[in-house]
């Protein structure tokens, strides 16, 4: 086994490669990630490399780790999305080496061939959305710490304290990546306990306990130093918790889908639909766990009754809400590999040969669903983010707001970064960012401003420049034509 690592290693690397450049909005492949979100965190991440604080001097909704891995990606580029292809590709490669672990420890003569289309089909999903998520960039962590877990005998056994560490490290960073993903800790957390009580072995969980949060504050410290260098540990509290529970609501401009149990069930049906290859492999994963270890499929439900309903409580369930539940479809790997092994038992070259033709058809597939593939090839020059960054460019030490909407890669496309706190409108019913955007417009504190839509109402001092349509297509919603102005402060009349 050592000794074939290398292939190995090597064919799901370029899986992975392959499988983002084709499928994410990010890759070289397309002219620009146009997905509001994505452009938000990577506009955050260059606000952070100028050295503004995040919460104080710039406003976003997520956790503070997604925006210190965008500064990262920043550093490699600032006006394009070239270092979060590498973040994805990253992510992606972590993802299906995970997988393919989980997948030899039950197999005997797995096809690593297989990993081009079941990353073809699951990067294709509408839960993957345009690329660069958070759910996204926390998947291979929450694989790693499900893999772990489903790996260990319940049995007999409890995860070790070095075990403990490490998931409490992977828990630490999904907790500021996006907090509400954290749902599956809090079962795994149970079952530990379950699993203790039965094998009666209660003095484990003290240690286990105490290493599971010593690796949840390693994870932390650097977040919290941060803040507390800064003195914003309180613009951390206020605007990552505070304002997320209680602002983020259908008022804010979302599309709610109902509340309490009938509403989530509603929201998860909506995702099973959306998704099918997950709901697939999910139903293929239990039933396998069912038919094989009765322990398994126990911590296989476990864990997905931890997660689902946080990602489905939500006021406002957006479609990439569901891409975190990819973490749990490899296990659903597990007996279509099964199959492909007993074939390579008896017949090598006609698992080959099936491994490759079920491959290609996965990944034909994947390419025949993706919301994404029709702005592959797109030139620059068509998209009006780049039609605005050339008549921005000819301004010298040019500022820009992009008002009344989330940021639409205006900030990208020219390389600016932004210097107000509140760079865009946020999805949150914050009465001081309407403030400080209307003052802004209203005082004509930048010199380019961006709106999408609707024009400036009322007497403002900006002059209204260039204006272009365009097609966008995000989630599961049904295509649209935006059309941006771009609007000028106006000269001093001489």
């Amino acid at each position: 086994m050592q000794r074939q690592k290398a292939p190995w290693m090597w064919m799901i690397l370029l899986s992975a490669i392959v499988t983002i450049t084709v499928f994410s909005k990010s890759s070289p492949l397309y002219p620009l990630n146009d997905w509001v979100d994505a452009n938000c965190f990577l506009t955050t991440g260059k606000a952070l490399l100028s050295g503004q604080v995040l919460y104080r001097d710039v406003y976003e909704q997520k956790g503070p780790f997604l925006y210190f891995l965008h500064a990262l990606a920043a550093l490699v580029s600032d006006s394009s999305f070239f270092g979060v292809w590498l973040l994805e590709i990253a992510a992606c490669f972590a993802y299906a080496w995970i997988g393919w672990r989980l997948v030899l420890q039950r197999c005997k003569r797995p096809s690593v061939l297989l990993i081009p289309g079941l990353l073809f089909l699951t990067y294709s999903t509408v839960a993957f959305s345009s690329g660069d998520s958070a759910e996204e960039l926390a998947l291979p962590l929450i694989a790693y710490a499900f893999a772990a877990g489903i790996s260990i005998q319940w049995k007999t056994d409890l995860p070790s304290n070095r075990q403990a560490l490490i998931l409490g490290i992977t828990a630490g960073l999904v907790l500021w990546i996006k907090y509400t993903l954290c749902g599956f800790y809090f079962a795994c957390a149970l079952f530990v306990a379950a699993a203790a009580i039965r094998q009666k072995k209660w003095h484990r969980l003290a240690p286990l306990a105490g290493f599971f949060l010593l690796g949840i504050l390693a994870a932390s410290a650097p977040v919290l130093l941060y803040f507390i260098g800064h003195h914003a540990l309180s613009d951390l509290w206020t605007a990552y918790f505070v304002n997320n529970i209680t602002l983020y609501t259908p008022s804010a401009g979302g599309h709610g889908r109902g509340s309490g149990s009938s509403g989530m069930l509603q929201v998860l049906l909506t995702f099973a639909l959306q998704n099918p290859v997950f709901s697939i492999l999910l139903v293929l994963g239990i039933l396998y766990a069912a038919f094989r270890n009765r322990t398994e499929l126990c911590f296989l439900l476990a864990s997905l009754l931890g997660c689902l309903p946080f990602v489905a409580l939500d006021s406002r369930p957006y479609p990439y809400y569901a891409f975190i539940v990819a973490a749990f479809t490899v296990y659903g790997w597990v007996p279509v590999q099964e199959v492909l092994s007993r074939i390579a038992c008896r017949h090598a070259l006609a698992a080959a040969v099936l491994s490759c033709a079920l491959s290609v058809c996965m990944s034909v597939a994947g390419f025949h669903v993706s919301l994404n593939t029709y702005l592959l090839g797109t030139p620059k020059e068509s998209m009006p983010q780049y039609q605005f960054a050339e008549v921005i460019r000819q301004e010298e030490d040019a500022t820009l707001l992009n008002y009344g909407f989330l940021d639409g890669g205006f900030y990208t496309a020219s390389g600016l970064t932004p210097e107000s706190r509140f760079f865009c409108k946020l999805n949150i019913d914050l009465k001081e960012m309407n403030r400080e955007l209307s003052d802004s417009i209203q005082e004509g504190k930048t010199t380019f401003v961006v709106t999408r839509g609707k024009k400036l109402q009322g007497d403002t001092p900006y002059e209204l420049v260039r204006q272009a349509s365009w097609p966008y297509q995000s989630n599961a919603e049904s295509p649209r034509s935006f059309t941006y102005y771009l609007y000028r402060i106006r000269q001093p009349e001489t």
